[in-house]
């Protein structure tokens, strides 16, 4: 979603500085010194074959709707093409690389047979710099991000005066205006923010979402927006934190102050897929306690350590204030490894153990003993009132267990915070104990919906949690390879060239859970979480070993069939879940299922 790449750009700004001068100012190009590609009529042409006529429900990529599209166009109108499909690539950095974006121009111009123009080196070059990594749906959805910047040119080559097109250029916040107010049918998405950065990165942060961009305000606003003049964009806000943040040396080891560096993004950032609305940590806040479920393999340990780390350190913002917090991380980084209690749930776990019970004492007396929630609490009552962070207790799997009996009483503490409530257990020779649940605890429960559904559970302990959809992503697909590719693969074989198939592989397990989801043998508590495909790279890795050359993918041969790589995915990773999944049935159902959901994956049909 932005800047996770610490990639040099010196190529790429001298880049956008001449499609700034020669192309938006003036209708010149970033090849030629002498020939006008920019005009309002080329761009007309390529908007009438791109937006008007677009090509849908086909197995095509983007490159080849492309090609069919520019059948007929002009040379000048492909060469605009060519420099407008380069400028869309220049922020992607990972996922995808300056080679892939290379032969995708390549084969836009293929047609011409033309020699290189004089400044092709200069366009060349810079696509294997980037900026960061903008999400798949940039890479996916390209039409709806080369029609934004395509509608943008044509709005801003359509201002008669070329001293009028510099003066917007050099007005950040009128130029903001001016990419906000996009034509009837147009999709505002990540190409604004990043379009905006691109023409005026000193005001616009190197980010291509929006959701994150607004979570960063949350985050820092409390301290660093005082005053009367708040500004109310959400941009002029975001550059008044950076100033802040820099005066603050928040980040003394960088360069450049970036938010999606630590310390930073341990504050903002949610670790939330949703691209709007409330964010988990919002949720948290608000309500203390969250359940995140969904199927196995969806992250959710991982998204819940992720979740209590920025809670902790969200809060500790606010209390210690930016001065002491930026100067005190290694004790905060100590207090997140020391209270965050993870407890894992299983059908022998109960009152006794969480609450209080009986336990036989060395003179073979018996006698009440407190259980692991009273012991945290008495823990948490030593610290001063107003030194206190939060404490986050992990419930894990929690469907494992009856939870309505291991919270007994206390379960209606869990929504009436600093309330006494009476244990009923006690010696004879001891007062009645009580127990009230401090404001700064905070619950986290995870639960895999294969083993129970949220509907079996206890609706007074629906009413006390927030329920959070933990699902399918396809992102950490593309992500997680990409780390591990270089690990797995020959060192000959770069992730340029696995990149294209670990994203096809992204799209493939999207339909996969589809169709999952709307199996009459299955249904969407079934779906695959993301981590099953992980091990990709593993077995692409694998299966290179020893080859000299390669033509086609990583997964896919250039004509669709599969490399064994896919098929040891499948076989080793997948198929055996799913078979688990559909154990029930017949034999012969389920083998036909199974061959279904493989022609999926593999062959990417649906019947």
């Amino acid at each position: 979603m932005a800047s996770d790449y610490n990639a040099g750009r010196a190529k790429l700004d001298a880049l956008v500085e001449v499609w700034s001068n020669n192309c938006l100012v003036e209708s010149g190009s970033l090849l030629f010194d002498d020939r006008a590609i920019w005009t309002i009529p080329h761009l007309e042409d390529f908007r009438q074959r791109f937006l008007e006529n677009p090509l849908f429900g086909t197995e095509e990529s983007f490159g080849q709707k492309l090609t069919t599209q520019l059948e007929t166009a002009s040379d000048e109108v492909r060469w605009l093409v060519c420099e407008l499909v380069a400028i869309y690539f220049l922020f992607a950095v990972g996922a995808i690389g300056g080679p892939t974006k290379r032969t995708t121009l390549e084969a836009i111009i293929a047609p011409l047979g033309e020699e290189r123009p004089p400044h092709w080196q200069r366009l060349a070059e810079a696509m294997d710099e980037g900026i960061g990594n903008p999400g798949l749906g940039y890479n996916v959805r390209r039409d709806l991000q080369i029609g934004y910047l395509l509608d943008f040119c044509l709005r801003f080559k359509a201002i008669d005066d070329a001293e009028q097109r510099r003066g917007l250029l050099d007005n950040p916040w009128a130029l903001r205006d001016f990419a906000d107010d996009a034509g009837e049918g147009i999709a505002v998405r990540e190409m604004r923010h990043i379009l905006l950065h691109l023409l005026r990165p000193g005001e616009f942060e190197p980010m291509s979402s929006r959701t994150h961009k607004q979570n960063i305000v949350d985050a820092f606003a409390g301290e660093l927006l005082t005053g009367e003049e708040i500004p109310e964009d959400l941009d002029e806000q975001l550059l008044l934190i950076r100033e802040k943040l820099v005066e603050l040396k928040a980040q003394p080891e960088r360069p450049v102050l970036d938010f999606y560096w630590p310390p930073l993004r341990d504050i903002w950032d949610p670790g939330s897929d949703r691209p709007d609305g409330v964010s988990d940590l919002d949720l948290l806040l608000y309500k203390k306690q969250i359940v995140l479920y969904g199927p196995p393999g969806t992250g959710k340990t991982h998204r819940t350590r992720e979740l209590a780390d920025r809670l902790i350190r969200r809060v500790a913002l606010e209390r210690w204030k930016a001065a002491r917090f930026f100067g005190s991380q290694d004790e905060l980084d100590e207090y997140v490894k020391a209270n965050v209690h993870w407890v894992q749930l299983h059908p022998g776990y109960g009152y006794e153990e969480f609450i209080r019970g009986l336990r036989l004492q060395a003179d073979g007396s018996t006698s009440y003993v407190n259980g692991l929630l009273p012991r945290l609490v008495e823990q948490m009552n030593t610290v001063p009132a107003d030194e206190r962070l939060p404490v986050i207790l992990v419930l894990d799997e929690i469907n494992r267990t009856d939870l309505s009996r291991l919270f007994g009483e206390a379960f209606s503490l869990l929504e009436n915070r600093e309330r006494p409530a009476q244990l009923p257990g006690f010696d004879v020779d001891e007062e009645p104990q009580e127990l009230a649940l401090p404001d700064n605890l905070f619950v986290i429960g995870t639960m895999n919906l294969i083993d129970q559904s949220v509907e079996e559970l206890d609706f007074a302990l629906r009413r006390r949690f927030f329920w959070r959809p933990a699902g399918f992503e396809p992102d950490p697909i593309i992500e997680v390879n990409a780390q591990r590719w270089a690990e797995h693969a020959p060192a000959k074989w770069g992730w340029d060239r696995a990149v294209g198939d670990m994203t096809r592989l992204a799209e493939r397990a999207t339909l996969l859970n589809q169709q999952i989801a709307l199996s009459p043998h299955l249904g969407p508590q079934y779906e695959l979480g993301h981590t099953y495909f992980f091990d990709a790279a593993f077995f692409a890795g694998r299966w290179l070993r020893g080859r000299k050359q390669l033509s086609g993918g990583v997964l896919w041969m250039a004509n669709g069939r599969p490399r064994p790589s896919i098929e040891d995915l499948w076989v080793f990773s997948l198929e055996p879940l799913l078979a688990q999944y559909l154990g029930g049935l017949d034999a012969d159902t389920a083998t036909s299922e199974l061959s279904r959901l493989r022609a999926v994956l593999i062959a990417g049909k649906v019947e």
